[in-house]
């Protein structure tokens, strides 16, 4: 599972829509932490039968061995292909 900011696909100038490059949302998550209210089109919280269907696949996923190789991790090692940058307070409040 990975984590994306999708705020980098704006759909402008032609281009491919977040829906057309990523999918439709099938759910959403952790709205009780959103900064303002959600709009009126946002997707369903996740139901059961949803959480069943992840779990099914990342179960087969690993059963299958589809979860090797890892595009974050050195196959060989293991270790990590990159290394993870913890900004300092001053570096975030320059941002």
């Amino acid at each position: 599972m990975v984590g994306l900011i999708h705020s980098f696909i704006s759909g402008e100038a032609g281009g491919p829509s977040r829906d057309e490059v990523l999918g439709e949302p099938l759910c959403r998550v952790y709205a009780g932490s959103a900064s303002g209210p959600l709009p009126p089109d946002a997707p369903p919280p996740a139901s059961f039968g949803l959480h069943f269907r992840r779990a099914a696949a990342f179960l087969g996923w690993w059963w299958r061995g589809l979860a090797r190789p890892n595009p974050f991790f050195d196959a060989q090692t293991g270790a990590p292909l990159a290394v993870p940058r913890v900004l300092t307070p001053s570096e975030r409040a320059a941002l």
